[in-house]
């Protein structure tokens, strides 16, 4: 599988369908996260991730360790709450004052510029420049971002749901720890992008559906083309 010169620049994947599941929308279950981090990097089964047993770099480190007692445990990943892998970014673009807080407010004006004709649903059109449009071409894809309670239509009230996953503390408002969300599933640490025409390095993603079963790129090499489509959401 080689990086296509179309999409070398332009990070959404294979992955969104990994992602989904059944009831959810695009939306995952924190716990699911927290049943493939702890498989994957606590090797002595305590319940507890140290910076010694994590492989992926403090930065992921520091993510993952919400409450910020120098270990990744259940606690940061409570019962009941969702990532969103997009919402972050919508978070950002909904900050028009730049004061590094979303309020309820900042993000009901965010909706109401994308719903343009007030219908409660937005469509293709209405997305516009929110994504790519590698991506707005994929509208399978695209509600696997933004329809979060997969009835197959991106509505006011499925951003409503953003927003309450994304507000951890139920605050109200969105602050910046809660904006950058739980990032990133990947099992292996990148430590370089791709040049156009490489082989696109081999990583390993846990089912949302069943957290004990895995999909590997390198699984489909020989067998199925796949594309892989490379951006930032801010």
């Amino acid at each position: 599988m080689k990086i296509h010169p179309t999409y070398a620049l332009a990070l959404v994947a294979l992955t969104a369908p990994l992602l989904a599941q059944k009831s959810c929308g695009g939306r995952v279950k924190l716990q699911n996260i927290w049943t493939a981090l702890s498989k994957l990097h606590d090797k002595d089964g305590d319940g507890k991730i140290t910076k010694k047993e994590f492989t992926r770099g403090d930065k992921q480190f520091k993510n993952h360790d919400r409450d910020g007692n120098g270990l990744i445990t259940a606690a940061d990943f409570p019962e009941g709450r969702f990532w969103n892998g997009f919402a972050p970014g919508m978070g950002r673009r909904a900050d028009r004052d730049r004061d590094g807080v979303v309020t309820k407010k900042e993000w009901k004006a965010l909706t109401s510029r994308l719903d343009q004709n007030g219908d409660g649903e937005i469509t293709m059109k209405e997305l516009g420049g929110m994504a790519p449009a590698p991506i707005t071409k994929k509208p399978k894809i695209v509600g696997l971002m933004f329809d979060q309670d997969g009835d197959g239509k991106i509505e006011v009230s499925d951003f409503a749901t953003m927003f309450a996953d994304l507000d951890r503390n139920s605050d109200g408002k969105l602050d910046s720890t809660e904006l950058r969300g739980n990032r990133s599933l990947l099992t292996q640490p990148s430590t370089s992008v791709p040049k156009v025409g490489k082989m696109a390095p081999d990583f390993e993603l846990p089912r949302a559906d069943d957290s004990k079963k895995t999909v590997k790129l390198s699984s489909f090499r020989g067998d199925r083309p796949v594309a892989l489509i490379f951006g930032s959401y801010t």
